[in-house]
Parts: structure tokens; C-alpha cells; sequence
């Protein structure tokens, strides 16, 4: 058993930092010291054997771990010695620990006066233990050692668990602190070291495991977990200089990726996630965690029910607001797990109704329970028959599209971001949840049922009604520009082209048929408005007057089209075959139902046919 003559804290408040000032160490740094090196079990045996803590960059990780290494080799007494060993992510994190725990003992002598500070090692001058610091690529040789103190700086980018367990304690010795210090894992799935021990603080399944833990969605800590999320994951940012200036700095320099793991202490993406990370950072606004009813505004509700044994229950209020959905309100049930899906149906029906919602969507789960408990509270419950999938995939194309305004709530954004595709399926991984994430995608989706698209349906009719207005009040003045075109046009807006004609005529019979009447110019020049294909066919080389005088005509025209070159002899026969009795019939019953169809528009024209 180990046992020091000095408290942790004792022994850091009479330290100098590297600047030859009084050390200063946060409340909440002390607290974690306290914990991990001055607490013991009934039974004399220290409470922790493994400290997990994640903080983002500029908070004193690197600086934590080199005290208490300092600490264990200096007051940790122990019969199989006092040696440390901390390990760098690579060359130059171990060169940067070793350097400042040399610095540290240059500021304070008194400490240097029983260490002997040498190249790549610190000693006890008493041979009672020694510091050393490796490169993680070296830990392969450091295989059965035993240290009273073992430290790992940065395991973000750790793949699998081959170095933790080759440095693993001897079981034999119960005075052996495992400390580990990072910012959150580059490989946020199962198999890799953060990911899993994450995943046991979180469960809180190792009572023997202090887990402490800041990032922007989630924080162990009671006096940093209501902070907006720069503030939670930072929690030594009232010691910075520029304070949160910084912060907003590198939010501006980086890519939102890396400034999500570096300065929110959030993980990469995990493999197969659905959702880009920066599209979900760029829909969410920082600090907001609720918007209040406003006069006015429909609003759309959404729950995602449990049975109350593990899951949360949740309700999202959103509403569109002519150019995205706002998520106005997301919460759960109010109370932990396991708790009474009813009371959640009684806490969901009064904030509908402090939002205005007569109404709220759900899918079928518990079949008519929650409907009619929702009923007994005066509110619809409608079921949603779109699958989990269909909504995920509808907010992704929201926010592809940048028409969603999320709420800055650390249960959402995690979910979200660790939803993953199965198949042909989104869902959340195996021993997660996704409550938060599909109530909150449920009523962005619903308060836009045409999200993504550049307007809603009902402002695509509108838009349509509008264009349509303006193109009949158009049309009188395009019927002027037709009957008046400009003078020396050749060819009006509606196609038709100006022949002039040879001979003074007050009418003419075209090619097709028609009757137009003719015009005059101010010098006397006879003209008609024909189409462009009576216009081809009178200007043919057989009529030369009517040709030479329209030669600007003719090739605006183009050349004609090419004639046939005679009759097929096919049809001249089939034109000289009887018909039958049959298609003698068909021809007059067509006639009929076609003079019957013209009687019947005229009278429809004249007001006499209401049918």
C-alpha cells in the first residue's frame, strides 16, 4: 500500500510555476487531485486506479499529468518503488512533458534538491524511483515494468488497446495509478481505446475508474454541465489572457472538424455516420437551448415515446419561418430513467399547449396507449407513418440545404452526430440512443414538409397564382405589340411574317386557305400579315414579281423546305380502295360526335350550355 506524507493539494500549493510565480491550480483541477491521489477505500487501498479525464486543448491536460507525475515519484511512497512513466503521443509530445517537468523543478529548488535531473530521466537521488518519458512507439519495450504512477498524454489517435495493455499494472500491486489524458478519439467507434472507456465513465460500470470529462456536449462536472458549450468544454478559460477571444479565433481559422475536436473536445465522426459534422455545427446556435411561444407562430409538435426503462421520452415544438424550421423547444421527460411514461405524457401536454399545439406527431409505438393518455389531456395524437430513416434523410436534406435552426443541447447534437447507416437503415450504435436526435428531426421535418426545396408547396401555388395574374395583364399589351409591330419588321411576336404584295387588292386568299385582309404602308406599299409557311409557299420562283419584291423576306426565311417528288403509288391505290361496312360507319359516327362537339362549344360560348 501506498501511502504519502502529504496531501496532493499540500504539496502543489507550495510549488512555482515554470514562471518562478506561485503555482495556481482551478478548484476544479484541485478537486480532480484530490479524488485520484487522497481518497482510500476501508481497506487502505487507494479508490482509483485509473483516471480518464478529457478536456480540450489549452486547459492544463499535459500540465495535470506531469504534476501528478511529479507528485507520485516525490510523496508516493511504496515497497516496490516510486517509478513513473508517461507516455507522449509521439517524439515531440514526450520531449514537450519531459521539458516541463524539468522547468518545473528548475522554478522550485527546494524539489530539485532530491532529483537528479538527467537527459532523458528524472531520479531520485535516494535510487527510490525514477521519471521517465517515451514516445507511445516505445511502449513495446517497457513490457513488465511496474511504476507506482503511469501516464498517457493524448491516446486520441490510439486504434486499438495494444499500448494500454502492454503498460497494463501488475494485478499484484494495488497502489499503481493509471492516469490518461486526451481530447476526444479521432476513431469514435467500439474497439478503440477512448471510445470504450468513454463509454465505461459514462455507464459509471467501474467504480474504481474517476471519469471527468468537459466537452461541448457532455460534462461530468455540476458547475460547467448548464454552460454554453465553449464554456463547458473549457473550463480553464478564465485563466487564458485573451479569455474567450481565443476561442472565437480559432473557431474562424480552423475547419469546423478539427475546432470540434481540438476546442469542444468532441469526437470524429464514427465510421458509416450519416450526418456531416459541420453541417449539424453550422445548424445549431450556440447557447440557444429554447426559444419562448411567440404571438402568432403555428408550431408543429413531435414526441418520441418510451417505455421509461432506459430510453428518455422527448417532445420538439418547431415552426417554419418562410425560410427554415426552428426548433423552438426540446426536452424530455424531466426526470432519469427509469420513471413513469405517463407523467412525460402530462409534462409534453402542457408545454403543447403553452405552444398553441392541439396536435402532436409520434410514430405507432405502444399501439393506442399514449394516444389516448394524450387524448385525456386534450391533445391529438396523430401518428407519423414515415419511418426513422425517412426523417433522418429528410433532415439531412434540410440541412444540406441550410433550412434548419437547431437548439444547442448536448443530448442532440451527440446523437445526431453518432447516428450511423445500417444497410438501408439510420440508426443509433449499439448502446446509444437516438431519442433526442428523432424528436428534434421529427418537427424540423414537419414544419417543412417540402424541406429542402428553395420554398414550401403552398408558396410554390402562390408564386404560381402571382405569375399568372401578371401574364394576363400582360397579354393586352403583347396582343398591341403583335397587331402594331415596329415599323420595318418582317415578322411579328406571334410569327406571322409581311409579304408585300405587286397588285393593289383589298383581300387574300393564302396557300392554307385562310382570308386575311391587306394593308397599306405610308408609301403606298400593299402588305399582308401571313404565316411563315403560306409566306415559303408564295414565294416561290413561279411568281418572280412577288419574289424580287420580297427578297429580304425570302432570306430571312431561309430556303424552303424540300417537296415531295411526286405521288406514292401506295396511295393513290389506297385512296381507290372500297371502304368496308365497318370503316364506312366509324367515318360517319366520327363526323357526327365532331359536328355535335362544335354545336356544343357554341352554344357553350354564347351562355346557353351549363352541361
Amino acid at each position: 500500500m501506498t501511502e504519502a506524507p502529504i496531501s496532493a493539494i499540500s504539496f502543489f500549493d507550495g510549488l512555482n510555476w515554470i514562471d518562478g510565480r506561485p503555482l495556481v491550480i482551478e478548484d476544479y483541477r484541485k478537486d480532480i487531485f484530490h479524488k485520484a491521489f487522497d481518497t482510500y477505500r476501508d481497506d487502505g487501498i487507494p479508490q482509483y486506479s485509473m483516471v480518464l479525464a478529457g478536456r480540450s486543448k489549452k486547459n492544463f491536460k499535459s500540465a495535470d499529468l506531469v504534476l501528478g507525475g511529479l507528485y507520485s515519484l516525490t510523496c508516493r511512497e511504496s515497497p516496490q518503488g516510486s517509478d513513473v512513466l508517461l507516455v507522449g503521443n509521439d517524439e515531440d509530445q514526450a520531449a514537450a512533458d519531459l521539458d516541463l517537468a524539468k522547468k518545473i523543478i528548475a522554478a522550485n529548488p527546494e524539489l530539485g534538491e532530491g532529483l537528479e535531473v538527467l537527459a532523458k530521466e528524472i531520479r531520485r537521488k535516494d535510487n527510490r524511483g525514477v521519471m521517465r518519458v517515451i514516445p507511445a512507439q516505445n511502449v513495446i519495450g517497457q513490457h513488465g515494468r511496474t511504476a507506482v504512477f503511469v501516464g498517457f498524454d493524448e491516446i486520441h489517435g490510439y486504434r486499438n488497446w495494444d499500448l494500454l495493455e502492454a503498460l497494463a499494472p501488475d494485478p499484484t500491486r494495488t497502489d499503481t495509478l493509471t492516469w490518461i489524458t486526451s481530447y476526444d478519439s479521432i476513431y469514435d467507434l467500439e474497439g478503440c481505446p477512448l471510445h470504450d472507456l468513454k463509454k465505461i465513465g459514462m455507464e459509471g460500470s467501474d467504480p474504481r475508474m474517476l471519469f471527468s470529462w468537459y466537452s461541448a456536449d457532455y460534462c461530468t462536472d455540476p458547475n460547467f454541465a448548464h454552460l454554453p458549450p465553449d464554456e463547458r468544454a473549457n473550463p480553464s478559460m478564465a485563466s487564458w489572457p485573451e479569455g474567450r477571444g481565443y476561442i472565437e479565433q480559432q473557431r474562424r481559422r480552423l475547419p469546423s472538424a478539427r475546432f470540434r475536436r481540438l476546442h469542444h473536445n468532441l469526437p470524429g465522426a464514427p465510421q458509416g455516420a450519416h450526418f456531416d459534422q459541420g453541417r449539424v455545427e453550422a445548424a445549431i446556435v450556440s447557447g440557444r437551448q429554447v426559444i419562448e411561444p411567440q404571438d402568432g407562430v403555428d408550431y408543429l409538435a413531435f414526441v418520441d415515446m418510451s417505455g421509461g426503462s432506459s430510453d428518455d421520452a422527448t417532445l420538439a415544438i418547431a415552426h417554419w419561418d418562410d425560410r427554415k424550421a426552428v426548433l423552438h423547444l426540446l426536452i424530455n421527460q424531466g426526470q432519469p430513467t427509469p420513471f413513469n411514461p405517463r407523467d412525460a405524457v402530462k409534462r409534453f401536454a402542457v408545454m403543447c399547449k403553452l405552444y398553441r399545439c392541439k396536435v402532436v406527431h409520434g410514430d405507432a409505438y405502444a399501439g393506442e396507449t399514449f394516444r389516448r393518455d394524450f387524448a385525456d389531456c386534450g391533445i391529438d395524437y396523430i401518428v407519423d407513418k414515415r419511418t426513422r430513416t425517412d426523417i433522418y434523410e429528410s433532415l439531412e436534406v434540410a440541412l444540406n440545404a441550410g433550412q434548419a435552426e437547431m437548439l444547442d443541447i448536448p443530448e442532440l447534437r451527440r446523437q445526431l452526430l453518432t447516428l450511423v447507416r445500417k444497410g438501408a437503415t439510420i440508426d443509433h450504435q449499439s448502446g446509444q440512443h437516438d431519442d433526442w436526435a428523432t424528436s428534434a428531426a421529427g418537427a424540423l421535418t414537419l414544419a417543412n414538409p417540402d424541406i429542402g426545396n428553395p420554398e414550401p408547396a403552398i408558396l410554390t401555388h402562390y408564386r404560381k397564382l402571382s405569375e399568372a395574374v401578371d401574364k394576363e395583364r400582360a397579354a393586352p399589351q403583347a396582343e398591341q405589340e403583335q397587331q402594331h409591330p415596329e415599323p420595318g419588321a418582317l415578322r411579328r411576336a406571334d410569327g406571322r411574317a409581311k409579304l408585300k404584295l405587286v397588285t393593289a387588292v383589298s383581300h387574300l386568299i393564302t396557300a392554307s386557305g385562310e382570308t386575311i385582309a391587306v394593308e397599306s404602308d405610308a408609301d403606298g406599299t400593299f402588305y399582308v400579315w401571313v404565316s411563315e409557311s403560306d409566306a415559303r409557299h408564295m414565294l416561290s420562283p413561279y411568281n418572280q414579281p412577288l419574289l424580287e419584291a420580297n427578297e429580304e423576306l425570302r432570306q430571312m426565311l431561309g430556303p424552303n423546305p424540300p417537296q415531295p417528288q411526286g405521288i406514292r403509288i401506295a396511295s393513290i391505290l389506297e385512296a381507290q380502295r372500297p371502304q368496308t361496312r365497318k370503316e364506312y360507319f366509324e367515318s360517319v359516327m366520327r363526323r357526327r360526335i365532331a359536328g355535335a362537339n362544335e354545336v356544343v362549344e357554341i352554344m357553350r360560348r354564347k351562355g346557353r350550355w351549363h352541361g
